[in-house]
């Protein structure tokens, strides 16, 4: 991907190098195989800034997962205006019917992407303290955070 692209390489740092490569010697699925390889491709010629953690994170996503997250950020992505991006709200029930899925393989699916702070509840718009909204504990409606959203742009080639 690097060759083709005619971009310039630049050093990967080791503490970002070392676990790309360890973790991705390990994969077997083609889908997660091809995050690998785009990770590691938007480090080497620095088209995305690639975090210490992204390499932690990817290890410990299923391919449907990956593929949910592709759906999600596909979806983002149309919106080009930041703050109402991130108050884009996707449904659990949509997300189980395009993908077939019971509501507690959704519920696990969406409470992984929770843990690793891929996605997150939405905050409530009545109850406050003083200037930040409550978040609701739910996983019927969930948004993807900024992190998230930049994780999933990371594991992208776009070269």
């Amino acid at each position: 991907k690097v060759e083709k692209s005619g971009l310039a390489k630049k050093q990967v740092p080791l503490k970002i190098l070392l676990p790309l490569i360890e973790n991705s010697a390990l994969e077997e699925e083609e889908t997660i195989q091809d995050k690998w390889a785009n990770i590691l491709a938007n480090a080497v010629t620095a088209q995305k800034e690639i975090k210490p953690n992204y390499a932690e994170i990817l290890k410990e996503l299923s391919s449907l997962e990956i593929v949910i997250l592709d759906k999600l950020f596909d979806e983002s992505n149309r919106e080009q205006n930041y703050q109402k991006r991130r108050q884009m709200q996707f449904s659990k029930q949509k997300i189980s019917e395009i993908f077939k899925l019971s509501n507690e393989q959704a519920d696990l699916i969406i409470e992984n992407l929770y843990r690793l702070n891929l996605c997150q509840a939405p905050a409530g718009h009545g109850i406050a303290v003083g200037e930040y909204q409550f978040a609701l504990r739910t996983t019927e409606v969930f948004e993807f955070t900024t992190f998230g959203y930049y994780f999933v742009q990371s594991c992208k080639w776009n070269k």
